[in-house]
Order: structure tokens, then sequence, then C-alpha cells
């Protein structure tokens, strides 16, 4: 099975980075400790490494002390602020018709999660899940946050609550189920396996959609094979290192984390691809000096100092051995 990297869309963290910039809290640091390599509000439909996700989730609920963060940050906008996934959800005449919309643009939205809707007489069951290995409170606060979005997609079709007849939730290791709100559900039980169950009643499924949504499906030809082909080993690899790069801090560790490996087995795959995290960094910033360069609007020094150079005069160096030109031969001339 060929080695890959989990990615999901960057709009996954839409209603989170919302709430901390509502309470002025430091995004940056907390994306950056968690090796989110980017703002997600920038741009929703980016790919963003699935296990970095996870963790940035579990450090909010716990450095905020909210174990039922998901539920304070999804709002009425929340859904729409998923980038793809949401135009796909809105884009339903009905609650069952989005559910179906969302099955069907998730394996373009996130490699490894898996969501399945199924109608039934009478109603209808969704099951989520994620084939990745992380840790309990991590998976816990993934798959609230996922039951919280259902909620607040239900809540826009003006259903009537219950929304859900049966609710099978991964329970957090301290808080267990407390953070699922009473007359939610009429059943709330923990699931054994990390799946999340929700059972629907048909009338809440045949709500129809107060939001205009686009009548086409948003997955285009080849979207999937898209996404997965980002998630290939190397070509992740390549893209965080460049996004680390340019926020001046790139980390072997925080790489082998997004992957959900250790950084010795992280060595050994790169070093099986010909290559290293030394060569990616050294690829990355050739990549991204050249390009501020050609630009012409940076001094010298500002590049230098902002991609992890000792000193100005280094980059310039680096430039004679990449071209054989000075950076000075390099820039456009201004119209």
């Amino acid at each position: 099975m060929t080695a890959t990297i989990p990615l999901i869309r960057a709009g996954a963290l839409f209603a989170f980075v919302e709430w901390l910039e509502a309470r002025g809290r430091p995004v940056d640091e907390y994306l950056a400790a968690a090796g989110v390599p980017c703002d997600p509000l920038t741009d929703p439909d980016r790919s963003l490494p699935l296990h970095s996700v996870m963790a940035f989730i579990r450090a909010v609920a716990e450095r905020e002390d909210r174990p039922d963060l998901a539920w304070q940050v999804v709002g009425d906008a929340s859904v729409a602020g998923l980038g793809a996934l949401g135009r796909a959800a809105f884009g339903g005449a009905t609650v069952a018709e989005g559910l179906a919309r969302v099955a069907r643009t998730m394996p373009d939205y996130c490699t490894h999660e898996t969501f399945a809707f199924t109608e039934q007489a009478g109603g209808g069951i969704l099951e989520v899940a994620f084939a990745v290995r992380t840790h309990p409170a991590s998976l816990h606060h993934a798959q609230l946050y996922t039951l919280a979005l259902v909620a607040a997609f239900c809540a826009a079709a003006h259903a009537r609550q219950p929304y859900f007849e049966e609710v099978v939730l991964p329970p957090h290791p301290r808080f267990g189920l407390s953070q699922v709100p009473t007359g939610i559900a009429r059943s709330l039980r923990a699931a054994v396996d990390g799946t999340l169950r929700v059972r629907f009643a048909a009338a809440v499924l045949a709500a129809p959609l107060r939001r205009p949504g686009p009548a086409a499906s948003i997955l285009h030809p080849g979207a999937e094979e898209a996404l997965r082909q980002q998630a290939r080993f190397l070509e992740a690899a390549r893209r965080m290192v460049a996004a680390m790069v340019a926020d001046g801090q790139p980390s072997a560790e925080i790489l082998a984390e997004a992957a959900g490996i250790t950084l010795r087995t992280l060595q050994r795959r790169l070093a099986a691809k010909g290559t290293s995290f030394t060569i990616l960094v050294d690829e990355a910033r050739r990549e991204a000096a050249l390009a501020r360069i050609e630009e012409g609007a940076a001094p010298i020094g500002e590049i230098a100092a902002t991609l992890g150079y000792s000193s100005p005069s280094s980059l310039t160096r680096a430039v004679r051995r990449w071209t054989d030109h000075p950076p000075s031969h390099l820039r456009r001339p201004k119209p």
C-alpha cells in the first residue's frame, strides 16, 4: 500500500479559528503548536495534515478548558464555512439530499474519513469514521464536532428537535458523553469502535433546506484522485515543508507528527524516496527565495531572514550557486 499523509481541507478549522479570534486568543501560536502550517481562513479548500487538525482541536479544548468546545464554536454559518463540503451540503433540497451530497464529496474533502449516509424505511443512518490512529480525546473531539455540524445543518432546515433518534459517539476518556446537549437525541450511547453513528427519523430527513445552493455537484472529474495525489507521501511532505519554510519554522518532528509516524520512520521513508528532510527544506527555500527575488518587492535581507538564512550574504551565495548570478540579476524590472 502506498504511504500517504492523511489530509483534510482547511475549512474544517474555520469555526475554531473564528471562535479563538473573537476572544483575542493567540491563534497563530495555537496553530503552530499543533503543526498546522497556515491560517485556515485564507483558503478553506487548501489541504492540511489531518493529524495536525485533530491535535489542534484537542489542544484548544484542553487549553481553553472547554470539553464541549465543538458545541461552543459551531454556529449558523459553520457548515457553510467548511468550504467545498458546505457548498455540497446546501446544494440539496432536503436534509437527506444534503447528507447524501456530503457523502459523495467527502473523498475530496478528507483522505482518511468516511461519511456514509443510508436512507431506510422510516428514516436513515449516518456513519462517520476516521482511518487513522489517534488519541482517544482527539477522536472524541473530532466526532463531537461532526455531530455538532450535523445538528447545525438540521437546525438550518428548521427541523424539529430532537434531531436524532439515536447517537452512538466515541466517549471522551475523562468526560464521557457529558458534552452532548440533552434533548438533541432520544437515545445516546458510547461507541466502542470509534465510529459515530446517527439515526434520523424520516421527518427530519425530509425537512427542506432554506438556503440556496449550487444546482450541480461540486465534485469535478478527478477531484478525489487529486486529493489522494496530494496525500501521497513525498508530495504531501513537500507541500508541508514548503508551508513551514514560508512560516520560517521547518521542523522534521512536526512533519512526522502530521504523517502519524515516528521521526525515525520519517527519515527511513524519505531515504527510500532518495531524499531527506534537509534536502526538502533546501528545495523549498530555493523555490521560495527565487520567486521572491524575481518579484523584486522585498529587500534581500528581509527575504533571507524570513526563509531562515543566517545573513543576506548567505542567501546571496546560495543564489549564485543555484543560478550563477547575483540576486540583483534576477530582479524583474519595475514597470
